[in-house]
């Protein structure tokens, strides 16, 4: 992982599995002496993007029309580079409607790629699908369906989605500040009363990030 400072309004953090958080130091907002109240980004990277867009597309056109069953995958899905595991199977799943519901495949497939995957998954050697899509959908309660390049899109826009989120930092005593409420909401008005200010561990990222954010303010002159 690297970070990187890229101008004096952004401060940018890249991670192992191409995801990126990007912090918005332009619009920090003063809540104490040298307290911080800051949004984030949390998005993929191009590569990811690349990958992910590519896997939405081959599962609809190439192997959601499939029966069920294990098939190779192609040659554009594991053209990112030298695999780190075997290259695992494309699963096509059938599922039985429920209640005079309608039938439908799901497409899934474990990655052959660490580069895209968190520490987590590493671990757990993938328990869970990399990516998967569901080959069919109503729209709402009605009886139309979308069409399979309104399905490619909406997952696309999904798998590559950005989640914002926020930080509080003392950068005076160095500490993150932990309003509950923020984890729910990053929109949450909290009083400065409900923070719960807390060190962070001794050489861990946590403290890293706290303390780059810290000099790039000072620098910044936000104090």
């Amino acid at each position: 992982m690297s970070e990187i400072v890229y101008s004096e309004n952004y401060h940018v953090r890249t991670f192992s599995d191409n995801t990126q958080l990007v912090w918005d130091l332009k619009n920090a907002k003063e809540i104490g002496y040298k307290q911080f109240f800051l949004k984030n980004v949390n998005r993929k990277t191009q590569e990811r993007i690349r990958y992910n867009r590519l896997l939405v597309r081959t599962f609809h056109d190439v192997y959601c029309d499939k029966s069920p069953g294990n098939y190779t995958a192609t040659k554009e899905m594991i053209s990112f580079g030298k695999l780190d595991y075997d290259d695992y199977p494309v699963k096509v799943k059938f599922m039985k409607g429920i209640n005079n519901s309608y039938d439908y495949n799901v497409v899934e497939y474990k990655t052959p790629y660490k580069k895209f995957l968190s520490i987590a998954f590493r671990e757990n050697k993938q328990t869970m699908p990399y990516l998967y899509v569901i080959c069919k959908k109503a729209k709402g309660n009605t009886s139309q369906f979308y069409t399979r390049s309104e399905l490619i899109s909406k997952d696309i826009d999904y798998f590559n989605m950005e989640v914002e989120s926020s930080d509080i930092y003392d950068c005076d005593r160095m500490m993150e500040g932990f309003v509950r409420a923020l984890l729910f909401d990053p929109n949450y008005k909290f009083k400065n009363s409900e923070i719960k200010w807390i060190p962070p561990n001794e050489d861990t990222i946590g403290e890293i990030i706290l303390k780059n954010i810290c000099t790039k303010l000072e620098l910044n002159g936000r104090f």
